[in-house]
């Protein structure tokens, strides 16, 4: 039974990181989230608030971006939904290179 269970969380986990290949798709899973706690805001905002990890501390190829101290990971979903909406012309591409271009316009380093 609980191989079973570990198994079907397994599959959901799958299908729903499945639907964020796009931008399309991450701005799916990302709107019209109303319940904090629901399971589809948890994978939108982990997979947002990982993209913004990685790009603050370990920069590749020259993406990094400079996040103000304060910002929470729901300002950081908010960046990348705005974005997200005035750029349809980029929705086909993947969901990583959208949120990192969203990251880039909006916290720029300072050099």
């Amino acid at each position: 039974m609980r191989r079973s269970i570990s198994v079907l969380v397994g599959m959901l986990l799958a299908c729903q990181a499945g639907a964020v290949t796009t931008g399309a798709g991450l701005l799916e899973m990302c709107s019209n989230v109303e319940n904090k706690a629901s399971f589809r805001r948890g994978v939108c905002t982990e997979y947002v608030g990982a993209i913004a990890d990685m790009m603050s501390n370990y920069p590749y190829a020259g993406l990094q971006s400079c996040f103000p101290v304060d910002a929470t990971r729901d300002q950081l979903v908010q960046v990348s939904i705005k974005f997200l909406r005035e750029h349809p012309g980029v929705l086909h591409l993947s969901a990583y290179n959208n949120v990192a271009s969203a990251f880039l316009v909006a916290f720029p380093c300072r050099r």
